[in-house]
């Protein structure tokens, strides 16, 4: 609770240093990317996206 996206993929990426992750955008005004928090490991995919979009960036962070 309390946590972002990205201020919770940091913590957890020093438990396990080779986790992947997607964020997606929130309809919320409080959450934004700022493209200089983008972190390695990190994929973003903005809504609205249909399932097939989705699974392609599930597919192509999976590669990574």
């Amino acid at each position: 609770p309390h946590l972002s996206g990205i201020e919770l993929f940091r913590k957890a990426k020093k438990v396990v240093p080779s986790l992947k992750c997607i964020l997606m955008s929130g309809y919320s005004q409080e959450i934004s990317v700022n493209p200089d928090e983008i972190l390695q490991g990190v994929t973003y995919i903005e809504k609205p996206f249909r399932t097939s979009r989705l699974l392609e960036i599930i597919n192509e962070t999976l590669k990574k």
